[in-house]
């Protein structure tokens, strides 16, 4: 059960902005700059520690690394009207801060003012335009797939799929990415794009309940009641209801054969109920029909190995 989690744990999305051990860590190393120490592990918690960021930042307001650092600490807590009041302090002396035109745009999105997160995440682009290694930079790809959030829930679907497409060109394995495409494509009416970039989120994300719940709807839109019964026993594999899920695959594979995603989903169910050989040949039926399906690949290894 433990090795099938940890296959099934999602690779979602990582915060562009530092927080817990991470935020501490930084906030430590600001200490040793403006302080001259650092506290000794288990001495100082992150709210101790803000709060002698904060005492510095009162003494010295043009210190932009205490105050950068109080910025994120207050972003992490959800002290977003405060974050957001300490980054643009910075981005007053500093107006192209990326680490706080990020975390400007991102306390901005979290409540809800698309229209003034919208402006740093574009400078972020625009500064970045000519970097030569930009394709690298995962703040970037975030940057960008915040944009195409943003987009959509402001209606503009060419600008968002522009936008996630550029987030994926940084990062194809970013699930979320995938789905809010698939978001996208599905309110332009595409809907076979759709499916696309769904399974695409799946095959990174297993559990991913939200996705299958969508891919679930176009697939009976579409009549395709195979694909449907996918679906749904995926769902069931996410909320650990076994025997639902083999009925449900078992169905989908007797419609739709080669659908190689229900027999992996089949084998994944039967793997959970201790029913190893049966979950092996379901495997490799898998991987027959899709080569790529590296979670199969990986349970054949695993499996066979024993």
């Amino acid at each position: 059960m433990s090795q099938i989690a940890a296959l099934l744990k999602p690779p979602r999305r990582m915060p562009v902005l530092l927080a817990g051990g991470a935020l501490l860590l930084l906030v430590g190393t600001v200490l040793i700059l403006v302080l001259g120490s650092a506290p000794r592990p288990g001495q100082m918690s992150l709210d101790a520690a803000l709060e002698q960021l904060e005492e510095q930042v009162r003494l010295n307001p043009q210190d932009l690394q205490a105050r950068l650092a109080v910025a994120i600490g207050y972003a992490a807590r959800g002290y977003d009207t405060s974050a957001i009041e300490q980054f643009q302090e910075v981005l007053k002396q500093e107006p192209n801060n990326q680490t706080a035109l990020i975390g400007v745009g991102r306390a901005y999105l979290r409540q809800g003012k698309l229209d003034q997160a919208v402006a740093p995440f574009l400078q972020v682009v625009e500064l970045n335009k000519d970097n030569p290694v930009k394709h690298s930079l995962e703040q970037l790809e975030a940057v960008y797939y915040d944009l195409g959030v943003i987009y959509m829930r402001q209606g503009d679907n060419a600008q968002a799929a522009l936008f996630l497409q550029q987030a994926l060109a940084i990062n194809r394995v970013d699930a979320d990415a995938h789905f809010m495409l698939g978001q996208v494509q599905q309110a332009n009416g595409d809907l076979e794009a759709a499916l696309y970039s769904y399974r695409q989120a799946v095959r990174l994300a297993p559990d991913f309940i939200e996705a299958y719940e969508v891919m679930g709807g176009i697939y009976k839109r579409l009549g395709k009641i195979g694909e449907a019964k996918y679906s749904a026993g995926m769902i069931a594999i996410a909320s650990r209801s076994y025997d639902k899920a083999i009925a449900a695959l078992q169905e989908a594979i007797v419609v739709a054969p080669d659908l190689a995603e229900a027999h992996q989903g089949l084998a994944i169910a039967l793997e959970s109920k201790g029913r190893a050989e049966d979950a092996l040949a379901s495997y490799r039926r898998a991987l027959q029909l899709d080569p790529a399906l590296m979670l199969s690949s990986l349970a054949v290894q695993r499996l066979a190995g024993r």
